[in-house]
Formats: structure tokens, C-alpha cells, sequence
């Protein structure tokens, strides 16, 4: 481990999509990790806020027995969806996954913008953007959760720019920032010097490789790409970084073939020569 505040290495679940959360939680038990996130984006979610109170309180015990921390639940929905009653039943996702992060356990619930719609005027969006994060960051207030933003690549709000004026425009609301470096890699943003901008508002970090432009874009496996991982641990350090480094691996999605197994070892290895290098 690092000599700084970095609390371990987890891994985000959304990788092990086709296993039951159970299985997810025993391989990435197994082969080592600290720590686990929780998927509740897209159609293959782990966790959602229908899980019943039973289920929450079962699910806290089978990841500490397990021996892993739960670093963060994933919370993405689109918050600038133009369909007012889907946008609203976004919003109430999001709050939900919001209390379940309290029940779990997790420290922090982190959310997203979504894509702006064809014809939808920016400033109705960022009317919209705003109110729902502010209704996020209260409901983190209440929980005990720290709610944070993760601009991604082509949405609405996609990099340093972007998630800098939404915090500002938040005040004296306090909107921590999940930092993933791939985004602002691709976006033309230094992710060193992102991670000095945003200094102690960081509380989750992923560590996803990248490569490209936003028009023609990679997440290929770590060291693969080019984000200065060294540089952006550095800076980690240098801000007093406390929390999870969480492996978010994609490269499968744009043809890179692994194992499961693979994946998990190698992505493990790499975080901890980076962190062995930082001590």
C-alpha cells in the first residue's frame, strides 16, 4: 500500500455483469482486493434500490464476511433526460441508490450527467442537471453519503470544465467529485492536473485506462493506454487522498479478449506496483 491516505484497491463489479453478485463478490474476494463497487447502472445491475431491507442488510454482511470494504455504488441514470416524468423517475433511482449506499455501507454514491438529447436546449439541461444534483447532494447530507460526479466521455458533462462549473454553480452545496482519469484523457484534459484541481472534493477514484479522441475512443486494459498513472498517484498523494483506488476494467467492450481471472490478477498487479512505487 501507499504510505498516504489511499485505503486499498477494489474492483468495480460491472465487469463480472453475467455472475450473480454473490459470485462477484467471491471472485473479487479471491483474488485478492480490498474492496468492492457496486453496479447499478445499465441492464446488468447488481444492485438497485428495490432491494429490500432484508437483502441490504444481508448484502453488508456477505461483502464484510467476505473480507471486502463496499467503496462506492455506481448510481448512474440520465439527470437531463427530456421526458419529464422518465427524468423524474431517473432522479428517484438515483436517491434510492443513494440510501442504499447508507445501508450497505458505502461511503459514496456517485452519479453522472447522462447524453443531451437532439434539440434540447443546453441551458434547460443545465437547469435540470443542477436541481437533480442538488436534490442528490441533500439526500447524501441526510444519509451520511458523499455524493460524487463523474463527468463521462460525449455526455453532457464530459470533463474538467464541465464538473468545475457544476460545483461552483452547486454552492454552498458541496458536490464531491468520483474521479476517472479515462474521461479527461480523451477529452484533451491533463488527469495530474485534474486531480490537483479538484483536491480533497475527491472521494472515489477509478482506475480505467484510455486512449483517443472523443470521435474515436479506447478503454484498453491498464498500461495499455495513455494516462500517466504514476503522475496521477502522485497527485493523489500530494492531496491526501483517503479512499479506494477501484478498478473499473471496459477493454472488453472494445475488443479486448481476457478472462475473468486474467483481469482480475493482472489489474491487481498493476495497482499495486503503481502503489509500490508511490511508498
Amino acid at each position: 500500500m501507499s504510505s498516504t491516505g489511499i485505503m486499498g484497491v477494489g474492483f468495480h463489479s460491472s465487469f463480472l455483469r453475467r455472475h450473480p453478485l454473490d459470485t462477484a463478490i467471491d471472485k473479487v474476494a479471491a483474488a485478492g482486493y480490498d474492496a468492492i463497487e457496486l453496479n447499478a447502472e445499465g441492464l446488468h445491475v447488481h444492485v438497485s434500490p428495490g432491494l429490500s431491507g432484508e437483502e441490504r442488510k444481508r448484502l453488508k454482511l456477505r461483502a464484510a464476511d467476505a473480507g471486502l470494504a463496499i467503496s462506492a455504488v455506481a448510481a448512474h441514470a440520465n439527470m437531463v433526460e427530456p421526458d419529464t416524468e422518465r427524468r423524474r423517475d431517473n432522479l428517484a433511482y438515483v436517491l434510492g441508490c443513494i440510501d442504499l449506499a447508507a445501508d450497505v455501507g458505502a461511503p459514496v454514491a456517485h452519479l453522472l450527467s447522462g447524453n443531451l438529447s437532439p434539440g434540447v436546449p443546453s441551458d434547460d439541461a443545465w437547469a435540470w442537471l443542477v436541481q437533480g444534483v442538488a436534490r442528490c447532494i441533500e439526500r447524501g447530507q441526510a444519509t451520511g453519503v458523499r455524493v460524487g460526479f463523474e463527468p463521462v466521455v460525449n455526455q453532457f458533462v464530459c470533463n474538467v470544465a464541465g464538473l468545475w462549473e457544476l460545483m461552483r454553480t452547486l454552492e454552498p452545496l458541496t458536490l464531491y467529485v468520483n474521479f476517472d482519469p479515462s474521461h479527461y484523457q480523451v477529452h484533451g484534459d491533463d488527469p495530474v492536473a485534474a486531480v490537483r484541481t479538484f483536491g480533497a472534493r475527491t472521494v472515489h477514484v477509478h482506475v480505467k485506462d484510455a486512449m483517443g479522441t472523443p470521435g474515436n475512443f479506447q478503454f484498453p486494459p491498464l498500461g495499455q493506454g495513455d494516462v500517466d498513472f504514476q503522475g496521477v498517484i502522485a497527485a493523489l498523494n500530494e492531496t491526501k487522498y483517503q479512499g479506494f483506488l477501484s478498478v473499473e476494467h471496459e477493454a472488453d467492450a472494445f475488443g479486448y479478449v481476457e478472462t475473468e481471472e486474467a483481469v482480475l490478477r493482472d489489474s491487481l498487479r498493476f495497482v499495486r506496483r503503481l502503489l509500490g512505487s508511490h511508498s
